[in-house]
């Protein structure tokens, strides 16, 4: 796992809820990448059960994924 990754982790652990929504506002994320980040980053679901649950591959959830933390490493 990368530290870009890492640190990402980390502020989710104590981000509130407001805090959340207000970084999601800031993202500009597609609707896919807008899902695959609530399921996440906030109900800290792993990236099989992503994949499974949105009707999409591991690789395409993990390479949106890849999108989202480049926008987020921008916006924190």
């Amino acid at each position: 796992m990368s530290q870009e990754s890492r640190d990402i982790n980390e502020y989710f652990k104590t981000a509130l809820k407001n805090e959340a929504d207000d970084l999601l506002e800031k993202l500009n994320l597609t609707e896919l990448q807008e899902k695959i980040f609530k399921m996440r980053y906030i109900q800290r679901k792993d990236i099989t059960f992503i994949a499974d649950e949105l009707g999409w591959s591991y690789p395409k959830i993990n390479k949106e994924l890849v999108a989202i933390r480049r926008k987020l490493a921008r916006t924190l």
